[in-house]
């Protein structure tokens, strides 16, 4: 399952926590999120918006998403991860027992390490209606306190809604499985 603890050892790992971060390879955010990662959850989800990545809570609720976008394909936390850092290549390399490249193979446990130590204090997991709310805001107010996400937004499809004013604690994030 997706917890808290799994998603603050994410960002961790990702950007250290901090909102600004950006990879040579235009990953940006507290979830390091690319251009194809957020095409995925656009795609998988109906959604026709853009989101503002630099805005930390819609960087959490579309990396939120895109891992339980993974977690759904492969049917495992390893199997999202691994797919979150190296991609398709990644997961049938793992699939086909081929090793890993060297940033996946490190990649995995570190994120993996974390979680446990982090779970003990964090158990809340995703639920299937209001989870990735809880889980961002919960994120959300670690990291920053309560406050504004300083952004407008309305995410609308198929499997999922989002709806915001700009003030994160009345930002909606639902997913219906």
């Amino acid at each position: 399952m997706i917890t808290k603890a799994l998603i603050m050892a994410m960002v961790l790992v990702e950007s250290g926590g901090n909102p600004s971060a950006l990879s040579s390879s235009n990953a940006q955010g507290l979830m390091q999120l690319t251009p194809i990662g957020v095409l995925e959850v656009n795609q998988q989800y109906g959604i026709t918006t853009q989101p503002n990545l630099k805005d930390p809570y819609e960087n959490l609720c579309y990396g939120i998403l895109l891992l339980d976008y993974y977690f759904q394909r492969t049917g495992s936390i390893k199997g999202a991860l691994i797919m979150y850092n190296g991609g398709y290549a990644q997961l049938a390399r793992w699939r086909n027992k081929i090793p890993l490249t060297q940033e996946t193979a490190e990649y995995l446990p570190k994120v993996l390490r974390n979680r446990d130590r982090l779970s003990r204090m964090f158990d809340r997991q995703l639920s299937p209606s209001g989870g990735i709310q809880a889980i961002v805001d919960d994120v959300f107010d670690d990291l920053y306190g309560t406050g504004e996400s300083g952004q407008d937004f309305v995410l609308t499809g198929g499997l999922s809604s989002f709806r915001g004013s700009g003030e994160r604690g009345q930002i909606l994030c639902t997913l219906r499985l």
